[in-house]
């Protein structure tokens, strides 16, 4: 009897510990495996036949997952900010809905969502306000589209400044659709 309950008081902490540790791992944002403590190193090894140049990896066709053509490492040091990049070679991008969907069944729902018009472009913006970090799914339609389609999710450490609602106003935002005309 005593070890039925010993074990049963074994079971029950290591689903506790489970839990707790779930939770943590759970306000930590990845996609596709790429999270703000991916490093260069880390990078230039998943993606042998891509382009890594200072923070930017430009993804190779070779390579490319999950719709994934570019990833920017910001900072010296792990856990600096975070911007992966849909935009492929043909200048396509996935739709917004389905990298939505994704960070949702992990994240739940945004906290904010954020809209605003750039000349022909309409612009949608969902963030999530995790425990650690502030992610910012950014996705775009031009005039009649229904759709949005994905440009970049950018992730911010929580202590810093949040994402601006607007990447004109950030000079180290990567502005893959500037001047475009479609």
């Amino acid at each position: 009897m005593a070890s039925v309950a010993i074990n049963m008081i074994r079971g029950l902490l290591t689903i506790g510990l489970l839990a707790a540790n779930g939770g943590v791992l759970a306000s930590a944002f990845e996609f596709a495996g790429l999270s703000r403590a991916t490093t260069p190193q880390d990078v230039a090894r998943r993606y042998p036949n891509s382009t890594v140049s200072s923070g930017y990896v430009r993804v190779s066709p070779k390579d490319t997952h999950d719709h994934i053509f570019g990833i920017e490492l910001f900072g010296p040091k792990r856990g600096s900010r975070l911007r992966i990049n849909f935009e492929s070679p043909d200048r396509k991008f996935p739709l917004c809905g389905t990298v939505e969907k994704s960070i949702v069944l992990t994240h739940g729902p945004p906290a904010e969502i954020r809209e605003f018009r750039e000349e022909a472009m309409q612009n949608r913006y969902m963030v999530w306000k995790l425990d650690l970090e502030t992610v910012q799914l950014q996705c775009f339609r031009f005039g009649d589209q229904v759709n949005y389609m994905a440009e970049a999710i950018a992730v911010h450490p929580m202590e810093t400044r949040s994402p601006p609602p607007n990447p004109i106003g950030d000079p180290d935002a990567h502005m893959s659709r500037a001047g475009r005309s479609q």
